[in-house]
């Protein structure tokens, strides 16, 4: 049985009714985002764990690394919307008031780029590391 303690760490606060609706986002998945789980399920980025579809708080976020406290968003059309930007400004705030950090990328990079994506995650994840080992 899993350590509860963790648990509540993980999904910081996440009430269950989310998790249901996390289940069905990960059916349903866009192409670029089942593109990009393919690229970092089983642990093939930097050996790190990424979760999809996990639910923090009151969000469902895209992709989750919890040993390094990293959100990856992706996002599609409906995001250029100025509405949509500010609702997403917010999201982000709200994820980073929890001690995790946020990397966006667009459908079209993960689509049409995926190895600078890659670079890009691959780089804030030794950043991240580094930091770490230098006590910032």
């Amino acid at each position: 049985m899993k350590n509860r303690t963790s648990d509540a760490d993980l999904f910081k606060g996440a009430k269950r009714k989310h998790f249901e609706l996390a289940r069905k986002l990960r059916k349903n998945q866009t192409a670029a985002e089942e593109l990009l789980w393919n690229e970092l399920r089983r642990k093939k980025m930097e050996g790190l764990k990424f979760r999809r579809q996990h639910h923090i708080a009151r969000f469902s976020v895209d992709f989750y690394c919890h040993e390094k406290a990293l959100v990856i968003e992706v996002d599609g059309e409906y995001h250029n919307d100025l509405e949509a930007q500010i609702k997403d400004k917010k999201r982000t705030e709200a994820l980073e008031s929890l001690e995790l950090n946020v990397i966006r990328f667009t459908n079209e990079e993960v689509i049409c780029d995926m190895a600078k994506v890659l670079k890009a995650i691959s780089e804030y994840v030794k950043r991240s590391t580094n930091e770490k080992e230098d006590g910032n």
